[in-house]
Parts: structure tokens; C-alpha cells; sequence
């Protein structure tokens, strides 16, 4: 049976936390608006082969065409380099992002301009896995260092931040999810589908959490690290991609 994920009520104005669709989805009703069609297959803890780097099937029902997709075998225009903090850079078709020092955060965002409705994609593996580290897609992100994080840790928790004017606020505390293959030097595939505010997160094709915001309705796209109390946490990543959503359609006056 899926073990339930424990998300909060209301955080705050607008924002909500919701749990995942039920096992058994309710038919789709009768339109021809796209829909987003979630697996069926309940996540167990049985571990499950490494992910690939295509979508499952079920997750392209309403996807549009692709934006921007990256292998990280050459530099596309990614904020790579070195700072106090850690380093960003590409090595053997990986995107590496290594953190240094304690409670540091290092992101880095795709060329891809900023997007409104959308699917992003990618596979992280942890290489070092630091007490608290956690790596993951960025959204919503814009020049103010404003955005979206959406992350997994070693010990297969998922969490969701939002850094907003100079601070951040947790809005889904790391919890675990038997979707994700803990540990280091493990691929986990990481996808959300942002719509008008309203998020759904996945872990290896599952819906592990949903959530509703309009802080950051626009913004860039990209991956990020951030390490706990100890200093060293390293992750990488590859098989970046970002799909349009199809849009819906509007109904056409009869005479």
C-alpha cells in the first residue's frame, strides 16, 4: 500500500500543501482538455531499476514541445564556475555541483528564458551525501535569486522551499517517500509540472506531492545543492529537459 505523505494544510495567504491523488484515479471527464494522466502503479519500498532519461508514457499526456534539453556533454550556457561556497561545473555528460561549506546553497540555472506553464525534468544522483544535504530542480526563479526549490536528500526525503524577498520558507518539510532510491551514487529522476500556480512533484514518474502558490508564477528553470551542517555535500546531474504545456482549449461559440 503507497504510504500517505503527511503535507500541511494552509501555509500562509494563498499557499497550500495537498496530498497526492488517491491510488486509484477517478475516470477523466468527458473534454478535450488536456489532461495530466499520473501513473497507477502504487510506490512501494521495493527498489526499482535506475531511471532513464524519457518521460514514462503516462506522464506526456499534456506535455507540448520540448524547450530546452540538455546531455551536459558541452556547455549550453549554464551558470557554471566557482565561488566561496562550492564550484559548478560539467564533467563526463554530468552537470557537478560540489558545496564546501556548512548550510550553503549553490544554484544553477539553464539558459532557457524565463517560463510561465511548464514540465522540467532531470536525474540527480548524490555522490556526497552531508547530513541534511539535499539537491533538486529549480522554478520560478528570476534575477532577485527568488525561486522554487524542489529536492530530495540521501535519506530519500522530499522537501519543498521558497526564497521570497531575502528569506525562505519550508513549504513541505522533508519527508520520506518510498518513490525515491535513497542513498548516494543512486539516480533519481525529478520532474514538476507547474500550471497557473498549481505544482505537482514526482519522483521516478510517481506524484509524491502538490502544491498551490502565486509568489512566483515566472521564472528561469535549473538545479541546485545545498548542504547541512557538515560542510561537504555533492550531487550531479544529467538528462535536463523542459517541456511547454499544450494549451487548453477554448470552446467555440455555436450560432
Amino acid at each position: 500500500m503507497a504510504a500517505a505523505l503527511a503535507l500541511a494544510g494552509l501555509l500562509g495567504g494563498c499557499m497550500s500543501i495537498e496530498a497526492p491523488a488517491a491510488s486509484t484515479p477517478s475516470p477523466p471527464p468527458p473534454t478535450d482538455t488536456p489532461t495530466f494522466v499520473f501513473p497507477t502503479i502504487a510506490p512501494t519500498a521495493t527498489l526499482t531499476p535506475a531511471p532513464t532519461d524519457t518521460p514514462a508514457p503516462d506522464l506526456i499526456a499534456g506535455l507540448g514541445p520540448v524547450l530546452f534539453a540538455d546531455s551536459f556533454v558541452q556547455d549550453k550556457g549554464w551558470q557554471l564556475g566557482e565561488n566561496d561556497a562550492g564550484a559548478a561545473s560539467l564533467l563526463d555528460g554530468r552537470l557537478v555541483i560540489a558545496i564546501r561549506l556548512p548550510r550553503a546553497l549553490r544554484l544553477s540555472l539553464s539558459p532557457l528564458a524565463a517560463v510561465t506553464d511548464f514540465f522540467v525534468q532531470v536525474t540527480g544522483r548524490a555522490e556526497v551525501c552531508g547530513p541534511d544535504g539535499n539537491f533538486g530542480l529549480v522554478f520560478g526563479a528570476n534575477n532577485s535569486q527568488e525561486h522554487y526549490r524542489f529536492g530530495l536528500d540521501c535519506a530519500g526525503r522530499v522537501s519543498l522551499v521558497r526564497s521570497l524577498q531575502g528569506s525562505s520558507m519550508t513549504l513541505l518539510s522533508p519527508t520520506i517517500t518510498p518513490a525515491a532510491l535513497p542513498g548516494p551514487l543512486v539516480d533519481n529522476r525529478l520532474a514538476v509540472v507547474g500550471q497557473g500556480g498549481a505544482f505537482t512533484f514526482f519522483v521516478n514518474d510517481i506524484p509524491v506531492a502538490s502544491a498551490r502558490d502565486n509568489a512566483l508564477l515566472v521564472g528561469g528553470l535549473g538545479v541546485y545543492v545545498q548542504s547541512g551542517a557538515s560542510a561537504q555535500t555533492t550531487a550531479s546531474f544529467t538528462g535536463f529537459i523542459a517541456r511547454s504545456l499544450l494549451p487548453t482549449a477554448t470552446p467555440t461559440r455555436r450560432p
